[in-house]
Parts: C-alpha cells; structure tokens; sequence
C-alpha cells in the first residue's frame, strides 16, 4: 500500500467533486478541513475558502454588476457560517481535533497529533471517498473495525461482539453465516425467510456489527445491538437495512436495538440532537463522528489498521493550492 499511497500524492490535487444543498454545512466543513489538512499546518481564513469554493464551483459568484455585491455577500455569510462551526467542532471534539482554529487567524493542522486525532483524520478520509476512490475498499473495510471497536468501549465488558460486514468472522454463503450466528446467540433462524436469500450471495443483508449481552443462564432473552456501518453519502439508504435480521433470526421476546454507524460529523451539541436527524427514524442508535471518538479511548488500534500509511501520508503532505 506503501507505494499506492506515494503514487496518489504524487498526482492529488484536490478537488472538490460534490456540491451539496447549502443547509448540509457539516459536509462543507468537512471540505474546509480537507484544505487545512493538505496546506499542512499553514492557516486557512475565510478569504482563502472563498477563493478556493469559487474556483471549484461550490459557490457561485454573479457576471452582473448589479447583483454582484449581493453575491458576494451571500457567499461571505456561507463562508463566515462554516467557519462558525469550525468552532463549534473545536469546542465539541476539543482534545481529539486535529486542527486549531482562531477567528483572526484561521484554521490549520496541528504540528504533532495524537491516535485520537489521526483517528479523525481517519473518518474525514472515509467521509470523503469521491477524493480518495483509489482507497475506498480499505477504508470502508477499516471503518468496519473501527466501529467494532467503538462498539466494544460503549458496551459492557461481558459483551459478544461479532463482525457480520466485509471482515465476517463466519464462513459459507449468507445463509450459512446466519445459521450459524443464530447457533451463538442460542436462538432459532427463520427459515421461511432466509429461503428468500440466494445462497449464492455472501453479502451481509445490511448486518455488519452484532453484540449481545449474554446472562449466565443461557436464556436467550437478551439485549441485542445489530449495527450497521456505511461511508457513504447517501447513508440514508442504509437506515433501516439491519431490520431485515428481525424476520431471519427469531429472538426470543425481545427485538434487537439497531445501530447506525457513520463516519460524519452530525452533532448539534448547542440543539442537542443530530443534524440530519429527521433521516435516522425512531428506534436507531446512531454513532457518527463524535461519538465514535469517544467510544474509542486512546485509539491505539490505528496503529494496526492498514490505512495508516495512508493516514500519516496525508497529515505531512503540502499541496499548493495557490
């Protein structure tokens, strides 16, 4: 991977690929951030962000004179509101962000960061895949691992926790792994429904992280998560999709507890809810950036994680945006 990552920066420049309805200002942050981390640690003030989103077409500035200063002035307070939750996002992730930010100054990386804070390089990566399309197998597949481990800090030590995602801990087709997870769990699988299944596919159905907390008398009647993880944009297509396990496998008087994990940055901690939160439905437990963060402790695992190179590669990176 070593040398797929030095072939990328060889040729990256950045660009932005995607424009968003304006009210989506988390993924513009998200953008802004991508500027800061790869002018190193140089400063980035609303100036420079104006410059660069006209450049890109992320906002429009008017050939006549007339509307022109009108324009202008709408493009400034969009720029001044990004920057607004820079500070918001500074104050919530305070010792895990990886960036400073000072209104006078601007924002830029951090000369030295910490697991935590490569670990927020991490989901800003994998909630940019359109950028970094050459390594979207490895981070969707790590971002799996991530939130297991997520899972495992948030969940009481006595928990079983399996992968079902692209890292499976079973073997066989869908309908093999899910006999054989329902096996575990000590409960029966439906097998009206999962008739319904190829058994040709390997594909999770919309499972890729199931814990439960067993009691010591075996009876199946217990606290279930079933999670699933997405680094797409769209994730709203994705919410819902582990319902499916509702119907394969029979739990015994009490339905599971459903688990969307995302790698956005989606709290309003000044509202108090999540942005976007008219997309989750009820009965869903959402990990999005923030909370994975603080569900992984000192994040020694980054270590481990095979994007790593790519990670730290891309924090001394310096790309001339000018």
């Amino acid at each position: 991977m070593t040398e797929q990552v030095e072939n990328f920066l060889n040729q990256f420049k950045l660009e932005f690929k995607e424009k968003y309805p304006t009210h989506l200002l988390h993924l513009y942050v998200d953008y802004i951030e991508l500027i800061a981390l790869f002018t190193n640690q140089d400063h980035i003030t609303l100036d420079e962000v104006l410059n660069r989103f006209s450049d890109s077409g992320l906002i429009k500035k008017s050939a006549d004179d007339a509307s022109r200063a009108q324009s202008n002035d709408d493009n400034e307070a969009f720029v001044k509101s990004l920057f607004s939750e820079i500070e918001k996002r500074k104050i919530l992730f305070s010792n895990a962000y990886p960036f400073d930010y000072n209104f006078r100054t601007g924002l830029n990386l951090k000369s030295e960061l910490s697991n935590r804070q490569k670990l927020y390089v991490f989901l800003l990566l994998s909630s940019s895949l359109s950028i970094f399309s050459p390594f979207q197998e490895v981070l969707t597949s790590e971002f799996e691992t991530v939130c297991y481990n997520s899972l495992s800090n948030y969940l009481p030590s006595n928990t079983i926790i399996k992968q079902f995602g692209e890292n499976c801990e079973y073997k066989g087709n869908i309908i093999e792994k899910i006999n054989a997870l329902a096996k575990e769990i000590n409960i029966e699988a439906d097998t009206a429904f999962l008739s319904k299944i190829s058994q040709k596919g390997n594909k999770e159905r919309g499972l890729d992280i199931i814990g439960w907390i067993p009691f010591t008398d075996g009876i199946p009647n217990l606290l279930t998560i079933l999670g699933q993880c997405t680094c797409q944009k769209d994730w709203q297509k994705k919410v819902g999709e582990s319902r499916r396990y509702n119907r394969y496998l029979k739990f015994y008087l009490q339905l599971p507890l459903h688990a969307m994990f995302i790698p956005y940055s989606l709290t309003d901690y000044q509202a108090g809810e999540f942005y976007q939160s008219d997309e989750f439905g009820e009965n869903t437990i959402v990990f999005e950036r923030n909370r994975i963060l603080s569900c992984s402790g000192e994040a020694e695992f980054i270590k481990s994680l095979n994007s790593i190179h790519l990670i730290e590669s891309c924090i001394v990176f310096e790309e001339d945006i000018i």
